[in-house]
């Protein structure tokens, strides 16, 4: 008798884009022969329905303009900028007195706006838009004729107009798969509506097998159950390619010890502890996790991961969460780059062995569940008193 092998187990494992892609493939063939099964119309519309969400979901991911954009578009106006400001500090020591006349009157506009490339990201925008329209004021308009500015102040206010556009998009993104839902939260959703089907053309196809014996419905099922289960072998196989340790067969191996792949990994580039307890003295009260992947970070968990917890262990020892207070940004980008937190559940601080020891298991849970696990959490690891 043919039945649809399990596949939840492997369908956890895989990575967003090939939970995708296995839909997909089973999506475009099995909507032809549907029509032909009333019976399972309503079970496969409520997949169906879920899985245009994951695909919404997924696509909107991939067209997220990725933070590196942002930073690229953010140093061509603050180059911009910087050239501005050093010219006209350069003409100000010209021997030409209508030069370094020009050059001092303007430097009462970069007095006021000497620190934008320290700024934050969007501070940096209103600032360089305020400047411009100051070069355009009446006292100033001469003097940039003079120390011929106007070509490269039209370039900054164009550069800044194109940073705004990239970084509103990569902002509506956001908001739009925080509004959404993110894979973690659609992937679950479709596994379960998937399965309910499967389980449905199994149990129909043992049920005409043994009473209906309906040919023209056994051949339609076989048809499903065949391609879906080829489906299954293929990924069964790009996930044994990966992952030694797994055996195709079934389609469920629980015993191999992967972390699902619903909950997306980040690797940490540095762990600093600072500030000093109260009650410990020596131990931090405050946190810093900076990650290798800021970009990945800033998109998939930034939007989520406000309110979280912290949660360090190590294999048989000590348990130890932590608040999330906030989020690092670059100090000249102000993009996310990691997380801040806060003291421990104890309030004593942050227990040595996180400090000392190297390595420790991490993961970032929110309402009490997993939505990030970090790895190579506590190496390296700097300890700063306060």
């Amino acid at each position: 008798m043919k039945l649809i092998k399990k596949f939840l187990s492997l369908l956890k494992r895989l990575r967003n884009g090939e939970h995708f892609d296995f839909y997909g493939n089973i999506t475009d063939y099995v909507d032809q022969k549907e029509q032909k099964i009333p019976a399972l119309i309503p079970l496969w519309n409520n997949f169906r329905g879920l899985y245009v969400k994951e695909d919404d979901i997924y696509k909107r991911s991939l067209k997220a303009v990725e933070t590196k954009y942002i930073d690229e578009a953010d140093s061509k106006r603050i180059d911009t900028y910087m050239a501005i400001k050093r010219k006209i500090k350069f003409m100000t020591f010209s021997t030409d007195t209508g030069e370094s006349t020009a050059a001092v009157t303007l430097m009462e506009v970069i007095e006021n706006y000497k620190n934008i490339n320290r700024s934050a990201l969007t501070e940096k925008t209103s600032l360089i838009i305020n400047m411009i329209q100051d070069f355009g004021r009446p006292r100033y308009t001469g003097a940039v004729a003079s120390l011929q500015l106007a070509a490269v102040i039209t370039q900054l206010e164009n550069e800044n107009n194109e940073f705004k556009v990239i970084y509103t998009e990569r902002t509506q993104h956001l908001n739009e798969e925080k509004s959404l839902g993110n894979m973690n939260y659609i992937r679950p959703k479709v596994d379960k509506a998937f399965s309910e089907y499967t389980d449905a053309v199994n149990a129909l196809y043992k049920s005409n097998e043994l009473l209906e014996k309906d040919a023209a419905l056994g051949e339609a099922l076989e048809d499903i159950i065949r391609f879906v289960n080829s489906y299954i072998a293929q990924y069964e196989r790009i996930y044994a390619r990966r992952n030694p340790k797994y055996t195709p067969g079934n389609g469920n191996h629980p015993e191999t010890d992967v972390p699902s792949t619903q909950i997306p990994v980040f690797a940490v580039k540095q762990q600093e502890v600072s500030g000093s307890s109260s009650l410990l003295p020596g131990c931090g009260t405050q946190m810093s996790v900076e990650m290798e992947n800021p970009a990945l970070f800033a998109q998939e968990m930034y939007p989520i991961a406000q309110n979280g917890i912290l949660h360090l262990w190590i294999e048989d020892a000590i348990h130890e969460s932590f608040p999330i207070t906030g989020f690092m940004t670059h100090t000249s980008t102000g993009s996310v780059i990691g997380l801040l937190t806060g003291t421990g559940s104890d309030d004593k601080g942050f227990i040595k062995p996180f400090n000392d020891l190297g390595k420790c298991n991490a993961e970032i849970l929110k309402d009490g569940e997993p939505i990030a696990i970090l790895s190579n959490a506590g190496c390296p690891a700097t300890m700063a008193e306060g």
